[in-house]
């Protein structure tokens, strides 16, 4: 039927680029090849300017133009018929009926069942572990599966205080303690000699810019994992956000709750009246236009 369908999952846990021109497309998991392909070398000058201003790519583009991303629990069909069609769709998501965040006994069920199921694999088996709320909840889970686990956490060490970046360290090193684990901290020095080969590495992994560089920290705490033998670890994503773990993510519930108030304060009204925040509300469908009009 000369058509080509591209599907990413719900979550956007795995990237999917396409380049479409009038004979011909390129898709993949990662940009480097697509972009070859094709010879596509010009930075998109849009997702530069919003990649400086939020720390990341906007969705749907990527830092290269012409380069574009299927987004999240997004089918795009692309037909051939002399000329390109593309047509979008959003896959519904459904949730399993019964299941709620108020509920503590399910949402434990649940993260037991989807643990046990990520731990069934051919080669041994880690943990992230930050002391923070997804980590803790993985590796305590992990552990009840597998006693003999081995946790991992970063340590950096620098001119500045030491409890500046290593607080979640200490608490990681207790839960361990707490579970009887095996702990495994990784040291990342600010004046060792080949950090900045294992910096330049990782960055060269990236398909794109990258505003957060704890990913850094990650590879090198997957690395030591790998010396060790361990080529898995588990690891959370998204708890902070659903259940709070940060003060920025309370607030923002209580904003959300606010927002009918906000709209008469004049300092609100002036910040979302710039039409960059603006652009990036409507593309994450964050407000509606109504809001817009009333602000």
């Amino acid at each position: 039927e000369q058509t080509i369908w591209l599907a990413r999952d719900f979550s956007g846990v795995k990237p999917l680029y396409y380049s479409v021109e009038p004979n011909r497309i390129a898709f993949g998991s990662e940009v480097e090849p697509v972009r070859r392909l094709i010879s596509l070398n010009e930075i998109s000058q849009d997702s530069l300017s919003f990649y400086l201003r939020y720390g990341y790519t906007p969705p749907g583009l990527s830092i290269i133009k012409n380069l574009l991303k299927v987004n999240p629990g997004q089918i795009l069909k692309i037909e051939f018929n002399h000329t390109v069609k593309l047509e979008a769709k959003e896959i519904p998501i459904k949730f399993r009926s019964g299941f709620s965040l108020d509920d503590p006994k399910e949402i434990r069920k649940t993260l037991e069942k989807e643990v046990s199921k990520q731990m069934i694999s051919e080669v041994p088996v880690g943990c992230f572990l930050s002391g923070g709320i997804d980590s803790s909840i993985i590796t305590y889970l992990a552990s009840l599966k597998s006693p003999n686990i081995t946790a991992f956490t970063s340590e950096f060490i620098s001119s500045d205080s030491y409890l500046k970046f290593n607080d979640d360290l200490i608490k990681a090193r207790s839960f361990a303690k707490l579970l009887g684990i095996r702990h495994e901290t990784v040291t990342i020095d600010e004046n060792s000699k080949e950090l900045s080969g294992d910096y330049l590495k990782w960055a060269s992994m990236l398909d794109e810019p990258q505003a957060n560089n704890t990913g850094f920290s990650a590879y090198l705490v997957a690395k030591r994992a790998n010396q060790m033998g361990i080529k898995v670890l588990l690891s959370g994503d998204g708890a902070d956000e659903v259940f709070g773990g940060y003060p920025r993510y309370r607030n923002a519930m209580i904003l959300q709750l606010a927002k009918p108030i906000l709209k008469y304060n004049s300092k609100y009204r002036a910040y979302y009246k710039d039409s960059l925040t603006e652009s990036y509300l409507r593309n994450y469908q964050l407000y509606g236009d109504d809001l817009f009009k009333l602000i």
